[in-house]
């Protein structure tokens, strides 16, 4: 069986100030262990899913071959290796770290530059402060990517959701029905996701995530199901629902 190299990007250089406890997010650890950070967390689910089968077209079966995994960090800080200290030193090989840029879609460009040396069939781009994402949902993810070329999970939106104007007046009902909260890992053949980012960089353009940057080559993203607990963590409450679920 033939294998699909698969990359992670994960974009951490964001400041984690809405958390408020004076520390990155990702690097906090969840237990007394060593390492045991809300990154590791959520790394974790990626590195289980390395050697599992991939569902193909045409009975066409692939290995998910786990290649390399890209932390994009601020670049006025150290590499925080004791934030993956707990993983064996066979899977800290596979972890590199490179320098973020001034906004998130600039630190996910940096990252896929980073990657060319690798050049992986499938990059799968996911929040280093979402910890609670599983291995099945990795494998889904990955498996649309090669039905689709590109593919995110969602979740459907419970509450009634309102468009408002700059007057602070609803300007818009939207019909829920046709509504989703996108999560990550959000994946995409690394070609394509890489040559989106390069022309959005070029035109100036600011996507709000990055299946919206692929529609520059004019390619849709497939939304398959999330998970509702597949939360970012945000508020330092958060982090009391992680403790609760080890």
């Amino acid at each position: 069986m033939k294998e699909l190299s698969v990359a992670v990007l994960v974009p951490c250089a964001g400041s984690s100030s809405r958390l408020g406890l004076g520390l990155k997010k990702e690097y906090i650890n969840v237990t007394p262990e060593q390492g045991d950070t809300v990154l590791y967390r959520a790394l974790v689910p990626f590195f289980l899913a390395s050697g599992c089968v991939i569902r193909c077209p045409r009975g066409e079966d692939k290995i998910f071959a786990l290649v390399s995994v890209v932390v994009v960090i601020p670049p006025e800080t150290g590499i925080p290796l004791d934030a993956v200290s707990k993983f064996s030193e066979r899977e800290r090989d596979k972890i590199s770290f490179c320098a973020g840029g001034e906004t998130r879609q600039k630190s996910v460009l940096n990252g896929l530059k980073y990657l060319c040396g690798v050049m992986p069939d499938v990059v799968l781009i996911h929040d280093g402060a979402r910890p609670f994402v599983s291995k099945d949902l990795v494998i889904r993810v990955t498996e649309n990517v090669v039905l689709y070329g590109a593919s995110a999970p969602c979740t459907k939106v419970t509450d009634t959701v309102k468009a408002v104007g700059t007057d602070g007046f609803v300007s818009e009902h939207l019909k829920r029905d046709f509504l989703r909260a996108v999560q990550t890992p959000q994946g995409f053949l690394y070609k394509d996701i890489y040559e989106a980012h390069v022309k959005g960089d070029r035109q100036g353009f600011v996507a709000t995530d990055d299946t919206e940057l692929l529609e520059l080559l004019g390619k849709k993203t497939f939304l398959c199901e999330g998970e509702l607990g597949n939360i970012k963590i945000t508020y330092p409450g958060d982090l009391d629902k992680l403790r609760e679920r080890i």
